[in-house]
């Protein structure tokens, strides 16, 4: 079953990631977007939290679960799963590696995506058939850098010889995007004969999402924006589930959350414990059996996207049917949307209906108030902070080294240079990124760094 109306709980991986996991929105669970200084300020145990591997492990059904891949910015162990690679991969932006718990990875295994894969086929041969198991495979594909392996390359460099100059599939950057593209749907086709060869697939739920929108748009005059803002090119993802009792060759419309995975699971599985409480999602199991015809129930009707960040454009957004509100958290503006009318979200409506865009502006308030979500001020303040301390620590780092380097002239030069590197990179950083005279003031920021002056500071 194909879904057109899935939706990424944010549109950046880290928040998403997390609710997936507690079937709760990330500002509910106080955590909006990646490195947030206020966020990382209020950490909480996510210990204390249950999550998709605690409620299938508390079914009593002796449930293996094990997670691959891509994390969640902390150990994945403190989520409950019995088998964890626990990476905390990295890249030199230049899309040359990713690592392996400081193991460099070889260049036919790019972010490793085979490794990843034989992982899995692995988990399943040992578990699938001897005893229930969930397998989260999640791949650090497709993400930027964009890369790929020389085979790959070479195949779409072929393929797309003789195309006319101009044809975006002449870009190598395009070609290398295809090429990973394709080593995630081989991966994807591994763990599918993984599951044939176990006798287990006619029997195991299958869920192919994405936990955000295209960093690029290909397709600005179908979804507007991209990853790091709140509009559709950001947010709705692709969502294919296959599994028991779900129709072969279907698609159902009905606006779903991958906040809704928790309690689906715990639907699914037939557990007697009750949910935790406060979650915004609801079970799929209806929609998976009956479609367009099945209903969700939902603590939350309304999707609340929450993004009050200094370093994107700071949005906060409710969707509501069929409608869709954003609002500019520096500016206030508002703009409201019909996406049955307008999915491509080029129709400005808060004018034109002043008084959804009031019924929805008044529903994201009170959800706001009642779960404690940030504050654009607090962000900035958390943010300004956070340099100064860096700047300090940078300096005392300074200080000591020179004590340590005795009268040796040339090694405190270099020292010093240091130094005023990384205070610099900091300066520029804030200058850039968060001063006021640079604050974002539109919806969709802009290419070279998401910030425009505002009128007054010009």
């Amino acid at each position: 079953m194909r879904f057109s109306n899935a939706y990424a709980p944010a549109s950046v991986c880290t928040p998403a990631r997390k609710s997936i996991q507690i079937g709760k929105s990330p500002v509910r669970l106080g955590y909006t977007y990646n490195g947030n200084p206020l966020n990382i300020s209020k950490r909480k145990s996510w210990a204390n939290e249950t999550s998709l591997a605690d409620v299938l492990k508390g079914t009593n059904k002796n449930y293996i679960t094990a997670l691959f891949g891509k994390g969640i910015h902390e150990p994945v162990s403190s989520f409950g799963y019995d088998v964890v690679d626990d990476q905390h991969g990295t890249n030199d932006n230049q899309g040359n590696f990713f690592y392996n718990n400081g193991d460099t990875v070889g260049p036919e295994d790019l972010k490793q995506v085979f490794s990843l894969t034989e992982k899995s086929e692995k988990f399943i041969e040992k578990y699938a058939g001897k005893q229930p198991f969930f397998l989260m495979l999640s791949h650090y594909t497709v993400h930027g850098p964009i890369t790929s392996t020389a085979a790959g390359l070479k195949k779409y460099q072929e393929k797309a010889a003789g195309l006319p100059k101009g044809d975006a599939r002449t870009n190598k950057k395009q070609q290398e995007m295809a090429a990973m593209i394709e080593s995630m749907d081989i991966s994807v086709g591994r763990v599918l004969d993984a599951l044939d060869k176990a006798g287990v697939r006619d029997k195991t739920y299958i869920i192919f999402t994405s936990d955000n929108g295209g960093w690029v748009s290909l397709t600005p005059h179908l979804l507007r924006g991209k990853k790091g803002n709140l509009f559709e090119g950001g947010l709705r993802v692709p969502m294919i589930v296959a599994g028991p009792n779900i129709p072969e060759n279907s698609q159902c419309d009905v606006m779903l959350n991958h906040w809704d995975f928790l309690p689906t699971f715990h639907d699914l599985v037939g557990a007697t414990e009750p949910l935790p409480e406060n979650l915004d999602g609801g079970s799929l199991r209806s929609i998976f059996e009956q479609g367009n015809e099945g209903q969700i129930i939902r603590p939350e009707e309304a999707f609340i996207f929450h993004m009050p960040y200094a370093r994107m454009p700071p949005v906060t957004a409710i969707r509501s049917g069929k409608y869709k509100l954003i609002r500019q958290l520096n500016t206030g503006e508002e703009i409201l949307f019909d996406l049955d009318k307008d999915l491509s979200e080029k129709n400005n409506l808060a004018k034109l209906m002043p008084e959804v865009a009031a019924r929805l502006s008044k529903e994201l308030d009170a959800y706001l108030e009642k779960v404690g979500g940030e504050k654009i001020d607090d962000v900035f303040d958390a943010q300004y902070k956070n340099i100064a301390s860096q700047m300090e620590d940078i300096k005392a780092k300074h200080e000591k080294l020179i004590q340590q380097s005795g009268d040796d002239q040339t090694k405190i030069s270099a020292l010093t240079k240091k130094r005023d590197k990384d205070l610099k990179r900091l300066q520029d950083f804030k200058l850039q990124k968060i001063d006021p005279a640079r604050i974002c003031t539109n919806f969709d920021g802009n290419p070279k760094g998401d910030y425009r002056k505002t009128s007054a500071a010009e």
